[in-house]
């Protein structure tokens, strides 16, 4: 069998119940300061790690919140936890010191938790003995993303408060691993399978910035090339892709401009084409996103010009007609066409006559990804006609094997 990271993550997380590190043993059962701040930050270290995983490869989390004192380390430097009288049962002062950083980092791990429970479950009817289910998905959803947002405006706080070399570098994972999440909570999910324009919308910004921030990095000879910052460029140009094909409005805006779609793309295509010098998978998912890419432009390319041609003829056909004025209690709606009773949100079919061309930009999650849905045909994946194949083929050392008998 070959180790993988699947399995690394739960021989840590077996450590970690074997020690007990996800229970709060203070001083008063014997151990100093030190060891109950290094068995706190050794557990969320291991927490963090199951959480990213679980959101990279889709699948459950190892070790439930429930099951932990979800205790945070204080933010001192380990030499004021060996002083004489620095060891008692109260706390120690919260300052900002180089665990600053970490420590917020830790934050972000229970938000993550939140988002895998509630966003990902699969099942929606909880069973009594689990904690109460969330009735309202829309208020959970909006104030998640408050959550989200102020996590990140606190980085900066730390970030003022430490002026140190290394704070610009750590202000930046910060930032990515705030995307990550952010991308995570507004692409369609189990729990909303239709978000909002609006959603989309800001899912596309993030990814957008994602992809701008690793490519600064990149440049900056900042970049660490680690699965994480493969799967976060992978996360940001695919949702990117997505958010474009998936909302009529980003469609129609980047049809006026399909060549900067591409440069767009290009900056996470450069950070890929690095990256393949470590793995070849890296260099495999390059030419596969350059293709989707190129494909998604030339099919914005032929959808404008389509919605030109008709525009041409409608006005051509126009000519000589009286076309009288709309009164005025015919004058649409203000309310957004995805709103409906029950507080649930859904993509709405475009008007054709608004722009034509565009009115199937509003498919599915399920049917836009495939190769079909994504975009008409089979020629632009190439060799790999299954999307959703070619996509686990890039990640295919998180997937365990097994030997063959011979």
């Amino acid at each position: 069998m070959r180790l993988n990271v699947w399995y690394l993550n739960y021989q840590c997380i077996a450590a970690v119940l074997d020690l007990g590190l996800q229970r709060n043993i203070t001083t008063s059962s014997g151990i100093t300061k030190l060891q109950q701040h290094l068995r706190t930050r050794m557990f969320w270290v291991v927490m963090m790690l199951d959480r990213q995983i679980a959101t990279m490869m889709g699948r459950p989390i190892g070790l439930r919140d429930e099951a932990c004192d979800l205790r945070l380390p204080d933010d001192v430097n380990d030499n004021l936890l060996g002083v004489p009288g620095g060891q008692g049962s109260g706390n120690m002062p919260s300052t900002t010191s180089a665990l600053s950083f970490s420590i917020h980092l830790f934050k972000l791990t229970k938000l993550n938790s939140e988002i895998k429970y509630v966003a990902n479950s699969v099942v929606r009817d909880a069973p009594r003995y689990a904690y109460p289910a969330v009735v309202d998905i829309n208020e959970w959803h909006t104030n998640m993303l408050h959550q989200l947002d102020q996590w990140s405006m606190d980085t900066s706080t730390i970030d003022a408060a430490l002026q140190d070399v290394s704070t610009g570098f750590m202000s930046k994972v910060c930032r990515s691993r705030y995307l990550n999440l952010k991308m995570v909570l507004l692409r369609p999910s189990p729990a909303i399978p239709n978000p909002s324009p609006q959603s989309l919308t800001l899912c596309h910004d993030a990814a957008l910035e994602s992809l701008s921030l690793y490519s600064q990095m990149y440049r900056d000879n900042q970049l660490l090339h680690s699965w994480q910052s493969f799967y976060s460029v992978v996360l940001s140009s695919i949702t990117f892709l997505y958010c474009i094909k998936a909302e009529s409005e980003l469609a129609r805006t980047w049809a006026a401009k399909p060549d900067a779609l591409l440069i767009e793309l290009n900056k996470g295509l450069n950070v890929l084409g690095a990256t393949g010098e470590h793995w070849a998978g890296a260099k495999r998912c390059r030419d596969i996103l350059e293709e989707l890419g190129r494909g998604l432009a030339a099919s914005l390319r032929n959808k404008e010009g389509d919605g030109r041609a008709s525009a041409r003829r409608t006005n051509g056909s126009l000519a000589g007609v009286f076309v009288e004025a709309p009164s005025l209690t015919a004058a649409p709606s203000l309310e957004p066409p995805n709103s409906v009773s029950d507080g649930t949100t859904s993509f709405s079919a475009m008007d054709s006559s608004v722009m034509p061309g565009y009115a199937d930009f509003g498919s599915n999650f399920s049917e836009l990804f495939t190769s079909e849905g994504l975009f008409g045909d089979d020629s632009f994946l190439g060799d790999s006609g299954d999307l959703d194949a070619a996509m686990r083929s890039l990640f295919d050392d998180f997937i365990p094997t097994y030997p063959t008998a011979s």
